[in-house]
C-alpha cells in the first residue's frame, strides 16, 4: 500500500458516507486527512493542486488563511487541547462544510491521477450546480439543486450517478476510474497497479 491508495481509500469512504447522508464528522475527518496527503502527492507529481488556483483567484487570500479554512473543523474534531476554544467552532459545523473539502480533495486526486470514479465526476458537477455563483453558471445537469433541501439534493446526486453508471461511453472513458468508491481490502495486484 502507498500514500496514493491511502488517500483514495479515505476520499472514497468520505464521499460514500456523504452521499448516504451519514456521519458528517467522519466525512470531515476523512476528507481532511486525504486532502493533506493528495495535495502533497499532486505537488510531487509536478501538478498544481487546488490551493494554487484558490490563491490566484482570491486576491488577498494567503496560504496560511487557506489552510486555516481547510482545517478549521478538522482541527476542532482532532485535538483535545483546545477544547474550550473549539466549542463555538464545533457548534457552527454542518454537513455543507464537507462539500468544499471533498471537492478540493478529489480535484487534487484528479490532477494527480488524471482519472476519477464516476461517483466523483457526478459529485463535481453537483458541487458546481450547488455553488453556481462561485464556479460555473452554466452547470445544468442538476438544475435548481441549490434551491432545494439538502436531503433531496443528495438524492438527485445519487440518481445522477445511477443514470451515468449505465452510460458505457462515460464508464469506458480513460478519465473514468473503474474501481469502486469503497475499495476492498486488500486490493488485488491488478487493482493495486492503479496506484503505482
Amino acid at each position: 500500500m502507498n500514500k496514493l491508495e491511502v488517500a483514495r481509500r479515505q476520499l472514497g469512504t468520505a464521499l460514500w458516507l456523504f452521499m448516504k447522508d451519514q456521519d458528517p464528522i467522519s466525512v470531515q475527518a476523512l476528507a481532511r486527512n486525504s486532502r493533506e496527503i493528495i495535495e502533497e502527492l499532486a505537488v510531487e507529481a509536478g501538478r498544481e493542486p487546488y490551493r494554487v488556483h484558490a490563491l490566484e483567484a482570491n486576491v488577498g487570500l494567503t496560504q496560511r488563511a487557506y489552510y486555516a479554512a481547510m482545517n478549521r473543523y478538522g482541527n476542532a474534531f482532532k485535538h483535545i487541547k483546545r477544547a474550550s476554544d473549539d466549542t463555538e467552532i464545533m457548534a457552527g459545523f454542518e454537513d455543507t462544510m464537507n462539500d468544499h473539502l471533498l471537492f478540493v480533495g478529489w480535484y487534487d486526486y484528479m490532477v494527480t491521477t488524471s482519472r476519477l470514479p464516476i461517483e466523483v465526476q457526478l459529485f463535481q458537477i453537483w458541487y458546481e450546480a450547488i455553488y453556481r455563483e462561485k464556479l460555473n453558471p452554466s452547470a445544468d445537469l442538476f438544475p435548481d439543486v441549490s434551491a432545494i433541501g439538502r436531503a433531496e439534493a443528495k438524492e438527485r446526486l445519487r440518481e445522477g450517478i445511477e443514470y451515468f453508471r449505465r452510460d458505457n461511453k462515460v464508464i469506458s472513458a480513460d478519465t473514468t476510474e473503474r474501481l469502486p468508491l469503497l475499495l476492498p481490502f486488500p486490493l488485488s495486484d491488478a487493482d493495486r497497479s492503479m496506484f503505482e
